[in-house]
């Protein structure tokens, strides 16, 4: 039991430092997105309405362009504002379930694993649930506008490609985290309850 509470402890002390790296770093580029996004709004005819970029990331592609993509200022305010939950929403729940896991983990080194630990996995799995859902709208919403913004098939001028599409991949991971997560709940509530029943015998 030592062995496991000293694991405990050096788990939760590397998720205590996870927690404020994520935190801090995705409320920081949010509210730079966010900032970003009003002074767009706020002054709307300031600079060119049409942006040069040199390149787009889509998922694990990189275009580059010597001659740069276009996108106008008003779609790539909109593009920003779609990313927005990414920062406010997903990442916040993302660092509640890491203290969610960290006060199973203060249960372990209390060598109390059967106290109210059922309770908190079903937490965890909503949160595991609602964090798919923001993600994957999110990112279909980003990656629809997107088809509509760029014009992706200009860098095929001349080549045998006549049409670029978006295939859109929805991302199960979290989802299959929140049905395990359910599953070890029921486990654990069977656990507890078994304890319960050991107690009152004693």
């Amino acid at each position: 039991m030592n062995k496991l509470t000293r694991s405990a402890k050096i788990v939760s002390a590397i998720l205590s430092v996870s927690f404020w790296f994520i935190l801090m770093g995705g409320l920081f580029y949010g509210l730079g997105t966010a900032w970003s996004s009003f002074n767009m709004w706020r002054n709307p005819n300031a600079g060119a309405d049409i942006i040069r970029i040199n390149g787009i990331t889509l998922d694990y592609i990189h275009f580059y362009s010597d001659v740069g993509l276009v996108i106008e200022k008003a779609q790539l305010l909109k593009m920003n504002l779609l990313s927005l939950p990414v920062y406010f929403l997903e990442v916040p729940l993302f660092c509640y379930g890491i203290q969610l896991l960290r006060k199973i983990l203060k249960r372990m080194i209390q060598q109390r694993p059967f106290s109210g630990t059922s309770q908190i996995l079903n937490r965890m799995g909503c949160v595991s649930l609602i964090v798919c859902v923001i993600e994957n709208l999110t990112d279909w919403a980003l990656h629809r506008y997107m088809e509509l913004s760029y014009h992706l098939h200009e860098l095929f001028l001349g080549s045998s490609i006549t049409k670029v599409t978006f295939q859109h991949q929805w991302n199960t991971t979290f989802l299959i985290v929140a049905v395990v997560v359910f599953v070890l709940s029921a486990v654990f509530r069977y656990g507890e309850e078994l304890q319960q029943l050991s107690d009152e015998t004693l």
